[in-house]
């Protein structure tokens, strides 16, 4: 959020307009991580990125999102209304792709 008040003091930075464009618009976009983030009924962060991901929706756009939740949790994160333009754009499951693996973020092994 505080991305977006720099503009206020710094008209060479984008506004939130701006920002919010550049990821509805650009060709491919990669959202990583989705659901680490509570947005759920937080208002201001599930607005943005329903503004994102319909506009994508809508507009058959390229992008592509990873996650460490499965379908359920993320419904739970995001929004059935979110998760169920996500998962379409993954036409309906088609191409959701399951890793398993040991998490390389882990220093021991």
């Amino acid at each position: 959020r505080e991305s977006y008040n720099r503009a206020n003091t710094r008209p060479d930075l984008p506004d939130e307009e701006q920002i919010i464009a550049r990821y509805r618009t650009i060709p491919l976009l990669i959202i990583d991580d989705l659901g680490q983030e509570q947005i759920s009924g937080t208002g201001w962060a599930e607005d943005r990125m329903f503004r994102i991901i319909g506009y994508r929706h809508s507009h058959n756009m390229t992008t592509i999102f990873t996650s460490n939740q499965d379908l359920a949790t993320l419904a739970g994160r995001l929004g059935t209304a979110m998760l169920w333009r996500i998962t379409e754009m993954c036409a309906k499951g088609d191409h959701v792709r399951h890793i398993n693996g040991p998490n390389l973020r882990d220093s021991d092994k």
